[in-house]
């Protein structure tokens, strides 16, 4: 008998646990209704580079990127509100806050990478970039609050350039790893240009199963155009190298894809030099411009 009254009571508990759950959840939602209803600053995230949304869709957002950052700081460089948003959430792609009347900078930026960027310096934003780094946009602009509620519609451009490289030929049965190591660009960019601001020798590991015959690689230059170094070494299981491969002055352009495509593993002559390779500069999808480039 009181074994069937505390089970009684522990559904009862469970049960009032639930509802209480529930009911946490769904107050939650509505004050964040009320917060965005009684904010004085709406920021909206409209477009990014050439790509206009018009009524834009966390799933047009998500399409191009999986983490935003917001960051509002004064004139001192001082961050006052910081909001990190990530594909899934309810509000992705829109923020609500209440500022104090005033002048402030505004940094937003998205990208895809593993987690959220380091802030400590604004002048060095620092990716984790274990995985390589992932297409980024950024705004920076001022931002002025008065009496009146606003809305800021947001446009974001993209800061990366990309290089694609393309392996036509079949991997050696041998081949485990593909890295590739590459100088000139940055491991960090400035918040107020988006331009780099760390100089950096970047590195990417790829497995290699067979499949996998495009590898992609975003970098952030110091300047709109750079010239890159990039070297591709394949590993066994043992972490021997199984081919290496430099290819000097790749010419690099902010908003744009080089694209190499070619035979890495045959084609190439003992002393390994690129004769017969053909790289090209070349945009796809959204990246705007276009430029053909062959050495």
């Amino acid at each position: 008998m009181k074994s069937k009254k505390l089970a009684s009571v522990l559904a009862l508990m469970v049960t009032a646990w639930m509802v209480s759950s529930c009911e946490k959840m769904v107050l939650s939602e509505s004050a964040k209704s009320e917060e965005a209803a009684g904010a004085n600053v709406v920021l909206r995230v409209a477009s990014f580079e050439m790509e206009e949304f018009g009524h834009a869709t966390r799933a047009d957002i998500a399409d191009l990127c999986s983490r935003l950052t917001f960051v509002v700081y004064n004139d001192e460089g001082e961050k006052l509100k910081t909001v990190l948003q990530k594909e899934g959430d309810s509000d992705f792609g829109a923020v609500s806050m209440t500022l104090a009347e005033g002048d402030y900078n505004l940094c937003v930026f998205a990208h895809s990478s593993n987690g959220n960027p380091s802030l400590s310096d604004l002048s060095k934003i620092k990716f984790e970039n274990k995985m390589g780094f992932s297409d980024t946009f950024h705004y920076f602009g001022r931002l002025s609050v008065g009496e009146s509620r606003q809305e800021v519609k947001l446009k974001l451009k993209r800061i990366t350039s990309l290089f694609r490289f393309i392996i036509t030929d079949d991997f050696p049965s041998n081949v485990t790893k593909l890295n590739f190591r590459y100088t000139g660009g940055s491991g960090a960019f400035d918040a107020a240009t988006g331009y780099g601001s760390v100089k950096s020798q970047q590195s990417v590991d790829f497995s290699i199963d067979g499949n996998q015959k495009q590898f992609d690689l975003y970098t952030i230059l110091w300047e709109d155009t750079a010239k890159l170094k990039f070297t591709v070494t394949a590993y066994d299981a043992s972490n021997e190298i199984v081919k290496k491969q430099e290819f000097a002055d790749v010419p690099m352009q902010r908003n744009m894809i080089t694209k190499y495509t070619g035979s890495f593993f045959s084609g190439t002559s003992s002393s390994g030099s690129s004769e017969g390779f053909s790289f090209v500069l070349e945009v796809e999808g959204e990246w705007g411009g276009e430029q053909s480039y062959r050495n």
